[in-house]
This record gives C-alpha cells, sequence and structure tokens, in this order.
C-alpha cells in the first residue's frame, strides 16, 4: 500500500514519490485548503505534503518528536473553512500546524496509547481561526474510548464528561462527522466500536447524535459491526451523512446492510438496497492483501462538487468504491491494472538481443522479441491469468520454454513457432503434472518465486539439464528435475526445522544438476524471516539475517568461490541494499544503498559481463532505475536515464546482449517500460492491450429481468462455468467464464482504447449481443455494433468480436445479452487495445 493519485476519475492512476514517502504505508489523506492547497499525508513512521500544482512531495514532519511520529489520523478544514491541519499520533497527543508554519505544534497529550482504529480527530469544516472561541473553532478527538474537546482551535482542551473513561476491551470512538452547517445545526455524529461481550470474536457499533453542539450525544442507531467511517458534506437536496461497518456488507456476521445514508441531520438511516452494490466482492474481509493492521481504516471523500454532482468515493482494503447519487448507489472501480509486471524475464535472442517474459497481474503472460515486434499478450486459453513469478529458458531460441507461476498453481508456456520438443510434446499453454517424487500426488500451490537452472535446455538433450525451482505461500520449497513431470519438496533446513517461504530465488552459474555436490548456490531470501539460505542439494543453510523482509535476490554473473562468491539482496528497510559474500563457511554482509536513503528498491539485476560492465541495477517503488559501478570503490548510485513514468515498479532485467545494446527492461504497473544505460535516454514504455479477463473488478454485471434479483439497478452476480465441461474442444482463459442465461443482462466495464475485442462464444445456441460504447467522460456515444453469435459460427467455438472506435479515449462500455430461451452468453474477458 503506497500513496496515489488520479487525475481522470480514478481510470488511472499515478505515484506518489521523493523524500522517503515511497518507503512508507500511508494511513490518512486529507486535503489542506488555502493560498497553497496541499493534500496531507499521515504514516506510521511521519507525515508528508503533496503539492499537486508543481507535483513535489515534502516531508513535513518537522516538529514530530522521533519517538512520536506514528501518526493515527489527521484533520483538516472543509473547502469553505481555512486553517490548521490536525494530527492525532498513536500515544494520543494532538498536534497542530498552519500551512505557513514551519513546523508541528504540540497542543494536547492525553497520555492514552490508541490501537489499531482506535483513534479519530476532525474539526468543523468551515473552520474560521478568526472567529471566537466556539462552534466555528471546534475539533474532537477520539482517542481510547475517550472524547477530547476543543472550541478554541486545539489551544485549549477538556474531556467530554459523557466520554471521560477509557476501557481495554470498551467502547472505542473510531469515526467523527460535523454537519456541513455545523455552526448553525450544533449536529456533529460519533462512531463507536467495541468487542462484543458475549462474543469478543465480533464487533458491533452505534452512532451517536449531538444537536447542542456537542454537549451530550444519543444514541440513534446500533449495528452489527463497528463503525469504521462516517461522512457528511451539504448535497444537492441538503445536508447528506454516510456511515460504513467494519464488515464488508453480507459477509459473515455482518448481514443486511451497506452503505447508510441519513439526509435528516442523522436522526434516520437507510442503505436503500445498496448491500447489493458490494455483492461481486470475491473473498472479502480476511482474504484481503491489506495488512490486518490497515483493514480497519476506511474513508468517504466527497467531491469538490458535491452540492452540483452528488458524486463520492468510498475506500476500504476490498477496493475502490463511487457514487453518482449521495451514496444510494455504489459501483466499484477497477484499481489494480491488469497490465501490471510483478516479475520479468529475459533470454538472449541472437541477432535480436533478447527474448522478454513478463507475468502480469490479470492478463496471463506477455512475450516480446527485443528490437523485432510489440509485446504479444498470451491471455486467450492462459489457465493463470493472475501470476506473480516468471522465468524464461535460457535455451529459449532453441525450446521456447517459459514458466510462470499463479494464483493457483504452474503453468509453462511453449512457443508454438517452435518444434516442440518438450517433455510434454506440447505447444502453448501445459499445466504440468509436477507429480511428488515420493508420494505420486500432485505439487501445487500459489507459486510466487520461480528460478530456472543457467543450463537448462529443453531440447532435451543426452544428460540435458531440466531444472527449475519455485516457492509457494502454501508449502516449502519445491524442485523439478524434468521439466515439471515430478518434482520434490525441500523441506530440510541445516540446524533442524522446515524451510520456509522463499520471496525471492535465484541461481549461481555454477550449479551443475547432474550431481548432488553440483545441486548448490541456489539462493533464497525470506518474507517473514528476513532470512538469505543457501541450498546444498535438498538442504537449506541460513548465511545471513536481516531485520526487514528481502524483496529481491541476485547471484553474480561471475559467482565463483572463493574468488568472488558475491549475491546481492534488496530489502524493505535499512541497509536496503546489501553484499553477501558466502564463502561457504563465513559470511560477510556489506551495506551497499549509499545514497538511496529515499527510495524503496524492489528489483537487482546485474549486467551479464560483469568483467565489461561491473555494474548493478535497481529498480526502485517510485524513483525510477539506478546504477552503481562496482569496480569503483565508494562509488555512489546514480540515475539510469531520464523520464521514467509516474508508474510503480518492482521488477527489472539487463539484456543478454547488453555489452552491445545496453538496454534494461523494467515491470511497471502499465507493463513493461524499456531503458538504456546512460544518463539522457529516455525510457520508453513497450505499449501492449490491456486483455481482462471475465472476474476482472472492473466488470460489473447485471441482470435486471431475474426474478430472485431484489433490484434490478444494481450489480447481481451472473453464473460461473467450465465451458469445457459441456464442450470439450473450447478454450478458457483463467478456470471459469460468466455465463448469462436471461434476455437483458448485461456487464459495464471503463477504460482506455482505440477499440476493444470481446472474448466469447459463438454458435448454436449462443444468442445475440449488443454492444454500446459511450464516452467515459461525458456520456457521448461513440458506437453500437450488434451481433448474432449464434449465426456467427456452425458450432460452438472460441469466438473474438472486434469493436472499432474512431480514436483513442476513455470509454464506457455495456454489453448486453440479447437471448431466446435456452440460449446463454458466455463472456471470458475483453481486450482494451491502446
Amino acid at each position: 500500500m503506497k500513496s496515489m493519485r488520479s487525475r481522470d476519475d480514478g481510470l488511472s492512476w499515478e505515484i506518489l514519490s521523493g523524500t522517503g514517502l515511497e518507503l512508507q504505508t500511508p494511513r490518512e489523506v486529507v486535503y489542506l485548503p488555502g493560498a497553497a492547497p496541499r493534500f496531507v499525508i499521515a504514516t506510521y513512521f511521519g507525515i508528508w505534503a503533496y503539492d499537486p500544482a508543481t507535483g513535489l512531495v515534502l516531508g513535513w514532519s518537522q516538529g514530530l518528536p522521533p519517538v512520536d511520529k506514528h501518526a493515527i489520523d489527521l484533520a483538516a478544514p472543509g473547502l469553505g473553512g481555512s486553517g490548521p491541519v490536525f494530527c492525532l499520533s498513536e500515544v494520543g497527543t494532538i498536534y497542530r500546524r498552519e500551512a505557513a508554519w514551519s513546523a508541528w505544534v504540540r497542543c494536547h497529550s492525553s497520555g492514552l496509547t490508541i490501537g489499531p482504529g482506535q483513534g479519530e480527530i476532525a474539526m468543523v469544516p468551515n473552520f474560521d481561526p478568526n472567529a471566537a472561541p466556539g462552534p466555528k473553532r471546534t475539533v474532537l478527538a477520539g482517542a481510547a474510548g475517550v472524547l477530547l474537546v476543543s472550541q478554541d482551535g486545539g489551544v485549549g482542551w477538556q474531556t467530554h464528561a459523557q466520554f471521560d473513561t477509557s476501557y481495554p476491551d470498551g467502547w472505542a470512538i473510531t469515526a467523527i462527522a460535523f454537519d456541513p452547517d455545523y455552526p448553525r445545526t450544533g449536529i456533529v455524529l460519533l462512531g463507536r466500536t467495541r468487542l462484543r461481550p458475549i462474543d469478543p470474536r465480533k464487533d458491533e457499533g452505534e452512532i451517536l447524535r449531538s444537536s447542542d453542539f456537542g454537549a451530550s450525544f444519543q444514541t440513534v442507531l446500533r449495528m452489527d459491526s463497528g463503525v469504521a467511517a462516517l461522512g457528511a458534506a451539504a448535497g444537492p437536496a441538503g445536508a447528506v451523512y454516510l456511515a460504513s461497518g467494519n464488515m464488508y456488507p453480507n459477509d459473515g456476521y455482518y448481514q443486511g446492510t451497506g452503505i447508510l445514508v441519513s439526509g435528516d441531520g442523522g436522526l434516520t438511516w437507510d442503505d436503500f438496497g445498496n448491500e447489493q452494490d458490494f455483492g461481486l466482492e470475491d473473498g472479502p474481509g480476511q482474504h484481503t492483501a491489506v495488512p490486518a493492521n490497515l483493514r480497519l481504516e476506511q474513508a468517504f471523500a466527497f467531491s469538490p462538487s458535491f452540492a452540483q454532482d452528488n458524486t463520492v468515493w468510498f475506500t476500504r482494503s476490498e477496493g475502490l468504491f463511487q457514487s453518482r447519487d449521495g451514496g444510494s448507489h455504489w459501483l466499484q472501480q477497477g484499481f489494480r491494472p491488469v497490465e501490471q509486471v510483478r516479475d520479468i524475464a529475459t533470454a538472449l535472442q541472437p541477432g535480436f538481443g533478447s527474448h522478454i517474459a513478463a507475468a502480469t497481474y490479470g492478463e496471463g503472460a506477455v512475450y516480446a522479441e527485443g528490437g523485432s515486434k510489440a509485446p504479444e499478450v498470451l491471455h486467450d486459453d492462459c489457465p493463470l491469468p493472475y501470476q506473480k513469478a516468471v522465468a524464461i529458458s535460457p535455451s529459449f531460441e532453441r525450446d521456447g520454454t517459459m514458466v510462470v507461476g499463479g494464483a493457483s498453481d504452474l503453468a509453462i508456456w511453449y512457443d508454438p513457432v517452435k518444434p516442440a520438443a518438450n517433455p510434454f510434446g506440447a505447444t502453448g499453454w501445459v499445466l504440468p503434472p509436477v507429480s511428488d517424487v515420493v508420494t505420486g500426488r500432485p505439487l501445487s500451490g500459489y507459486a510466487r518465486t520461480i528460478a530456472m537452472s543457467p543450463h537448462y535446455d529443453g531440447t532435451r538433450p543426452a544428460g540435458s539439464d531440466l531444472a527449475f525451482y519455485w516457492s509457494t505461500w502454501d508449502d516449502v520449497p519445491m524442485r523439478s528435475r524434468d521439466g515439471g513431470l515430478t518434482g520434490e519438496r525441500l523441506d530440510q533446513v541445516q540446524g533442524g526445522g522446515s524451510a520456509p517461504f522463499l520471496s525471492a530465488l535465484d541461481i549461481a552459474r555454477t550449479y551443475d544438476d547432474s550431481t548432488p555436490a553440483g545441486r548448490t548456490d541456489v539462493y533464497g531470501g525470506t518474507e517473514s524471516e528476513h532470512s538469505l539460505y543457501r541450498l546444498d542439494d535438498r538442504t537449506w543453510t541460513p548465511i545471513a539475517h536481516f531485520d526487514w523482509q528481502i524483496y529481491s535476490v541476485v547471484v553474480d554473473p561471475n559467482f565463483s568461490r572463493p574468488n568472488k562468491p558475491r549475491v546481492f539482496v534488496a530489502l524493505q528497510g535499512y541497509p536496503f541494499i546489501a553484499q553477501v559474500l558466502d564463502y561457504g563457511g563465513e559470511t560477510q554482509v556489506v551495506p551497499m544503498a549509499r545514497n538511496l536513503n529515499d527510495a524503496l528498491p524492489m528489483d537487482l539485476a546485474m549486467a551479464p559481463n560483469q568483467a565489461q560492465d561491473p555494474f548493478l541495477f535497481v529498480t526502485t517503488w517510485g524513483s525510477g532505475v539506478w546504477k552503481l559501478n562496482l569496480s569503483s570503490e565508494g562509488e555512489s548510485w546514480t540515475r539510469v536515464g531520464e523520464g521514467f513514468p509516474r508508474w510503480w515498479s518492482e521488477c527489472l532485467v539487463v539484456s543478454p546482449s547488453f555489452s552491445t545494446d545496453r538496454l534494461l527492461y523494467v515491470g511497471t504497473q502499465y507493463g513493461v517500460v524499456a531503458g538504456m544505460d546512460g544518463p539522457t535516454v529516455k525510457w520508453a514504455p513497450l505499449t501492449s492491450p490491456a486483455a481482462r479477463d471475465d472476474d476482472d473488478p472492473g466488470f460489473t454485471t447485471y441482470a435486471p429481468n431475474l426474478a430472485a434479483n431484489p433490484d434490478p439497478t444494481r450489480a447481481w452476480a451472473w453464473l460461473q462455468l467450465d465451458p469445457t465441461d459441456f464442450y470439450p474442444d473450447l478454450r478458457v482463459t483463467g478456470e471459469e467464464v460468466r455465463v448469462a442465461n436471461q434476455d437483458g443482462m448485461y456487464f459495464t466495464a471503463a477504460g482506455y482504447a482505440s477499440a476493444l475485442e470481446l472474448k466469447t462464444y459463438a454458435g448454436p445456441g449462443a444468442g445475440a449481443v449488443i454492444i454500446s460504447v459511450a464516452d467515459a467522460f461525458t456520456g457521448a456515444h461513440l458506437t453500437t455494433l450488434a451481433v448474432d453469435l449464434g449465426a456467427a459460427a456452425p458450432s460452438v467455438q472460441n469466438y473474438t468480436l472486434p469493436v472499432p472506435l474512431a480514436t483513442r479515449s476513455a470509454v464506457l462500455v455495456r454489453v448486453e445479452a440479447d437471448l431466446d430461451p435456452g440460449e446463454r452468453f458466455a463472456f471470458d474477458g475483453m481486450v482494451f487495445v491502446p
């Protein structure tokens, strides 16, 4: 979780980085209006300010003691107000800062320790620093159940008599919302949360209301889950209040409640049935990837023109949602792009430079021939569109082998233009059996790291090396020595215990798979243990320990023992980058980050010919790519190229022909970016289509004519089926497709495109489809296409329906099924052509 910005209604996102912000996880963001407006960002280790006019990020923690930079919450005036911004810290201290001040000033110390989700601070939206003490200068703070009150802009504080005691398992004030016209109405709401006394595995909540300027509060609503967020703004028809629960709507014990709305000053509440809008989420609650201590963070953000456009955003760990009618209806917005490259690999391509392979979050693998043609998205019939790891055979020019790891297993892609000389005699995508050599059962799990032997040769000459290694969240590290036919669990650790999950893997060129003694110098870094391991055939030996998660491990291409046993690691925290010298018994660790203290290293790569190009490269989360000359003692890191996009990056490779082409490839949130080693060469995205699988959260499905649907205007889940159960010759991307079995069912999606491709099936019984495309911002109609899929093919088969557009633009797509009784429309994805 990092800081991002969008300037196009959430259709695309850019990173915020600089002065160390990318090293931190944001907890709260507020907008501070005024002559020099800015966004203020609170993290667990300080505060930053982002200037939207210049794009600069500034450190803004001045005045906060080093031991008290753990910001819990922020409060700033609304657009109609002016004045300071307030910060509530983890130890219950309140700080105040004016926009023109150079530092924070402590204005109150409560002495109360605030746990996750147990603190909140808010100020009257139309705050007036020049007004007399009273409603226009009111600030409220909830700290571990105690309500703190200031009526003079934070100078003096009192404890509210109604909420003056903190209990370890009692009520915590978790949300505060002032009426947008508080100086006139005196209305302010509190949201509270506690664990249920009779069942502490569950929480509960209540909303309290005051109409006498906070003098007294009365409970107006009790909730089956704690109150995570409150919001209020002046809408087209008056003040609108919103409330959300900790639990996801209709998850577990929190049933029948969505986002609550009040139009009478918080007296009465109704969700108007909008819990149905949240019904498409796959795996809410504990299944999200957000750290547990941040899953209680939720927020509403009202449009600056809310009084005219009625638009509000809501965010929680499950995603980002938007309402255009003041909170009655909600639509989930796709936030994480399918083009996100999570791992990248290269192999030598004689005459062209590189074969490039990338694992993406949602569109399968991407393959490109360096200097030859645009990237190809290997999306069609890809069994694992959601991928985390990729490895490409060093003999790819001959064997065409690429191994990927994804959400459920391993998959191998064999280049169809090359002879099928692999162990399966196949081309295209294959799910290898990987049978355990001991039990015979398949080895499976979410493969998140993969490394191939540097001598892998899938054409299988005599004595060939077919070894690759992988690690999953679900099991110990594993190895296959026959190209995926069988596998073995590598669970042994020197000194006892079981081998952990390895978040990074690399193999030295000294590896020799033909003998037990040669099956060594495989290195793995851990996610939670923070240790670097070396494999000796079947036993892992810990050789170095750090205080932070290991993001990347790269072995020197000229690795040798005892002359140059160098391994480099990238870490989540200090020393960020380290050189590990593994002499086989003794280990030496040398910090290498030097002048990279404000950047978060994500991946490392080395030039293949270190004798000629002694360079270590690092890609950072938000500061581009940097280079270190390893032959110069005391050398500092220098930036590579210029104009790196404002996209996050997490993986990096160097061209195998680097000595002649000087090329590097970086995996970013929007695909592969190519650059050349040099200070002024501009980075260039390798543009490829965005191929979204049918289960992408950016698709919203509807079934308005279904009898079981209580509200036809709201989202409704379609059937998910494996079409090969009915038609074995069909190809399917992922495991299932979405199916409409009633006339009028439709789905919507938004994105940038110059053309669209609908992935579906045609033939008898497939029905017809109507595709309408409009401008995503203006709603202006762009095109409509109606196709009878039933007549498009003589038998049921895969079918790609192209939808041409006049020009590239932001589009809103609606695809509607036109079905007669017994017909079914199947949807397997959509490609947004750039």
